[in-house]
């Protein structure tokens, strides 16, 4: 299926995230989770990318790349196949360690960058790994902090610019704990981990984050291309015993990728905005092919092919 091109520039900020396939453990404890912190420390003098934040959890990672030389793609087409070559050979796994391509957002606005960190630094503790944010291993929170001394390889300068000290981010980090403050509501993990939609931005007012949507005829091509049938074939009420599945990921993923209300996505398909509804409730919550194929949207709304990397592993 055609996948629009990845949105980058050179010096463009990214919160680079992925979870693990099933969402399962994937990092298992302190040693699987070296192995990612091993790589993470090399990317910077092999790419000329800055690693400015990160936090690894035992079934995901979320980070903070800023890429002056290399693209993304490659940035990340190199550290996803050196993990997985690492953690396969030591678990004698076969296949892929997440569930799809890793998830990105180009960051624009100097708040939502600087507010990001905060966000991935709590991640532990609202996992309760930990009781709070000083405990954790697998965050730059320490080095930030002036905890630990900070690897060479992590670029702090940018945050702390914006957080305005070294203090004021610990201030800011305890307030966080004690609940005196909160993030924004863009951060909770529905709609970070979502594709995002016009919905999104202009209802959520996400800041500074480039949210890229679908046009009515990119949104069935992809649906047909996914489920191998037909434009024509998602209009029909019914095929076969199951019914008409392709047609409800479609009306699903003209709410979600296009933007649509769910009366205008039932205008193109020929149903009711409550039957929409419905159909985007089965789909959230489905098993098995239907929720293969949504897993597949959302890998291709994300994670468009970059260029094939020219480092070796």
């Amino acid at each position: 299926m055609p996948r629009s091109p990845r949105l980058d520039f050179e010096g463009a900020r990214h919160h680079v995230m992925n979870r693990s396939s099933r969402r399962r453990k994937l990092f298992r404890d302190d040693t699987d989770l070296a192995l990612l912190h091993e790589l993470l420390a090399e990317v910077p003098g092999r790419f000329d990318c800055k690693v400015q934040g990160y936090a690894l959890m035992a079934t995901h990672f979320h980070l903070m790349l800023q890429c002056d030389g290399a693209g993304l793609s490659t940035v990340m087409a190199w550290l996803s196949g050196a993990l997985a070559r690492k953690i396969n050979a030591k678990r004698r796994w076969d296949g892929p360690l997440f569930r799809g391509r890793y998830r990105n957002r180009l960051v624009l606005d100097e708040d939502y960058w600087r507010d990001l960190l905060a966000y991935l630094h709590l991640n532990p503790v609202k996992a309760r790994v930990v009781a709070h944010a000083d405990q954790t291993t697998w965050t730059s929170h320490r080095a930030y902090a002036g905890l630990d001394a900070a690897p060479p390889w992590l670029d702090r300068t940018e945050l702390l610019s914006l957080w305005g000290s070294q203090e004021q981010y610990r201030d800011a980090i305890a307030d966080l704990m004690a609940h005196r403050s909160v993030l924004p509501e863009i951060f909770c993990d529905d709609l970070l981990w979502r594709a995002p939609s016009t919905k999104d931005a202009n209802q959520k007012r996400i800041p500074g984050v480039v949210v890229r949507t679908l046009s009515t005829a990119e949104a069935l091509d992809q649906v047909a291309a996914i489920t191998e049938t037909s434009v024509d074939e998602l209009m029909l009420p019914r095929r076969g015993r199951t019914g008409n599945r392709p047609r409800t990921l479609a009306a699903w993923w003209l709410v979600r990728a296009a933007g649509m209300s769910r009366a205008r996505a039932g205008a193109v398909l020929g149903m009711g905005p409550g039957a929409v509804g419905g159909a985007v409730h089965r789909t959230k919550a489905a098993e098995g092919e239907l929720a293969e194929w949504r897993e597949a949207l959302q890998d291709a709304f994300w994670n468009p092919p970059g260029p094939p990397s020219s480092h070796d592993g």
